[in-house]
C-alpha cells in the first residue's frame, strides 16, 4: 500500500479545496502521489446474486472508483481499485450487479468542485458487461446547474440540498438491463412566501436501451 511520510509535523490537517479544514477527512494516495484531500467516502455496495461477486463504489468527488471481490468481501480477495468515470466532479455513486454485468451510476460535471455556483450536472452510467469500462450519459438533459451540498442538514442555510438522497439503480432480471431513478432539479420551481423562489426536485426514471 502506497505511504505518505510527514516529518517534524506538529499537526496535520485535511482541508478541502478552500483550506476548509475536513473532520475525519483522508488523504488518497494513487501512483505514489497525493491524488487528493477529501471527506470520507461512503462506498456504494452490491452483490452480485447470480456470481457471488461482491462490488463497491466510491468516490473522492474527483472520480469514481470501484473494486471487486470474489471471496464475498475477505481479506486478500478484493481487486486493484479502478477508476471508471472521466467526469471532473463526481457525487453519489450507486452500483447495482447481475450476471457479470454492472452499473455504476453518479452525477457528474466538468467544473473542478461541489462548490461552483455555474457546474452543470448529469446523469452518467459506468457500465461493464466483463471487459471493459464504458460511460453512459443516461440523462438527455442536465439534471443540475449549480452548487451541490453533501453535508446533509449541515449545509449553510439549508440550501444546495435539492439533489436530494433520492437516486437508485436496479437490473431487470428478466431483460438484464438497467433502471436508474435520479433527481432532477431543473425541471420546475416554487415559491415559498419566506424564502423566494426554489428549485422543485422531480424524480425521473431512466430505462437502459437495447
Amino acid at each position: 500500500m502506497p505511504s505518505l511520510l510527514l516529518r517534524h509535523a506538529d499537526a496535520v490537517y485535511t482541508c478541502d479545496d478552500a483550506r476548509r479544514i475536513v473532520r475525519d477527512g483522508y488523504v488518497h494516495v494513487e501512483d505514489g502521489r497525493v491524488a487528493s484531500v477529501g471527506p470520507e467516502p461512503a462506498p456504494a455496495l452490491a452483490v452480485d446474486e447470480t456470481t457471488g461477486k461482491v462490488w463497491v463504489a466510491w468516490t473522492d468527488q474527483h472520480g469514481v472508483v470501484v473494486s471487486s471481490s470474489t471471496g464475498q468481501g475477505a481479506d486478500g480477495t478484493w481487486s486493484m481499485p479502478l477508476t471508471v468515470s472521466t467526469a471532473t466532479t463526481t457525487v453519489m455513486p450507486w452500483v447495482a450487479a447481475r450476471g457479470g454485468k454492472v452499473d455504476v451510476v453518479y452525477y457528474g460535471s466538468s467544473a473542478s468542485s461541489t462548490d461552483d455556483p455555474s457546474a452543470v450536472w448529469n446523469t452518467f452510467d459506468s457500465q461493464s458487461t466483463g471487459g471493459g469500462w464504458q460511460v453512459i450519459k443516461v440523462s438527455n438533459t442536465p439534471n443540475r446547474v449549480g452548487r451541490v451540498c453533501l453535508e446533509g442538514s449541515g449545509c449553510t442555510g439549508n440550501v444546495d440540498r435539492e439533489l436530494l438522497d433520492l437516486f437508485e439503480v436496479a437490473e431487470d432480471p428478466v431483460s438484464g438491463r438497467a433502471a436508474v431513478i435520479y433527481t432532477d432539479t431543473t425541471l420546475d420551481t416554487w415559491t415559498s412566501p419566506t424564502t423566494g423562489t426554489h428549485q422543485l426536485p422531480e424524480i425521473v426514471l431512466a430505462y437502459e436501451q437495447p
